[in-house]
């Protein structure tokens, strides 16, 4: 779809300011390794690498240590969660990835069976190692100790992130950029970030005050929070993305519909970032306020307040990873663009 020509300039954005500083604090979780060390034990129990080359590939992503940073208030527990299903969104999506718009009807196959998962129904024929850890995660996240409203939220989302694969696939049939508003729709779905958010509260063990979380001021934050994620992570995944003729990215929505250069897109694209950005921070600094307004007890301020470190953790914690991550930086040099970018599974996933 694209020629090499036009994305060679997406190499080099690793190594630009492009936003600025976003102005959101950064940390890491002091017990990053050794839940690193615990994950790769759960993955390597599964058969989940296929080779020693497929395990090297993983562990060059670094996904444990984008958990540590964006999860950096979390106990053991919570790490263990977040590290196994950062690991299967990742390597989930990645099965997609690359693949033309005339699979779309396979791949709305393989995510009913994995939504056959969720609703409980028996899974026919062999069980991959990826859907072996999915099942076991789902176990996990729907007997967790959350509120029924928590659990039914979380529900809603893994169905429409795993269904959105399918629908990214579909979106490729026009062979054009998306319009905005599909865009974001599509977008939040397959970036799995409305699940990552449902983490928070999961691995923290605290949920936000209802009253709290249905504030339009936290509503627009979350929406916030996930397109500065997506919006960053399409910047730095463009060369790859172009090269594999997918059109989930908002850079090239941008360029459609402003009939603009890449280049141009590019910087328009950044310009939002920090737009959001700033309103995220005029958004959290009358929290305190909209709390004492709503007549919230000192704890539930407290949840509320933790939630908005939370979502902030999410995007400081975010950048520098995609910047080191050999998942972006070099995935041209390990993986060519006409294969998947991620390793291959031990069998065929169904």
């Amino acid at each position: 779809m694209y020629d090499n020509a036009d994305i060679s300039p997406g190499a080099d954005l690793f190594h630009a300011v492009l936003w600025g500083d976003l102005g959101f604090g950064r940390s890491s979780h002091p017990r990053t390794d050794t839940a690193r060390d615990r994950n790769l034990s759960w993955l390597r129990g599964h058969g989940f690498f296929a080779s020693a080359a497929a395990d090297d590939w993983y562990r060059s992503w670094d996904l444990e240590g984008l958990v540590g940073g964006v999860y950096p208030y979390a106990d053991d527990t919570g790490l263990d969660r977040c590290n196994k299903a950062t690991t299967f969104m990742t390597v989930f999506d990645d099965q997609f990835e690359g693949q033309p718009g005339d699979t779309s009807t396979a791949a709305a196959v393989t995510v009913r069976s994995y939504l056959d998962v969720i609703d409980g129904r028996p899974v026919a024929g062999p069980v991959s190692p990826l859907k072996a850890m999915f099942a076991e995660i789902w176990q996990d996240w729907s007997t967790a100790a959350m509120s029924a409203e928590w659990h039914a939220r979380a529900r809603d989302n893994w169905v429409y992130c795993l269904t959105a694969m399918a629908h990214e696939r579909a979106s490729l049939r026009t062979g054009e950029p998306l319009a905005p508003d599909q865009y974001l729709e599509l977008r939040r779905g397959t970036s799995y970030m409305p699940l990552f958010l449902d983490l928070i509260e999961l691995a923290g063990g605290t949920e936000c005050p209802r009253v709290i979380k249905h504030a339009p001021p936290v509503r627009i934050m979350r929406l916030i929070t996930m397109d500065i994620v997506n919006f960053m992570n399409d910047v730095l995944s463009l060369h790859k993305e172009m090269a594999r003729g997918d059109n989930d990215n908002i850079v090239l929505t941008t360029r459609y519909e402003r009939r603009c250069s890449l280049a141009e897109a590019i910087s328009l694209t950044c310009e939002e970032i920090a737009a959001k950005a700033r309103r995220f921070t005029e958004l959290r600094a009358g929290l305190p306020g909209l709390c004492a307004g709503l007549g919230l007890s000192g704890e539930e301020t407290s949840a509320a307040v933790h939630y908005a470190y939370a979502l902030e953790r999410w995007i400081g914690g975010y950048e520098p990873w995609q910047r080191r991550s050999p998942r972006y930086q070099d995935a041209f040099a390990q993986r060519p663009p006409r294969e998947r970018w991620a390793f291959e599974m031990g069998g065929k996933d169904s």
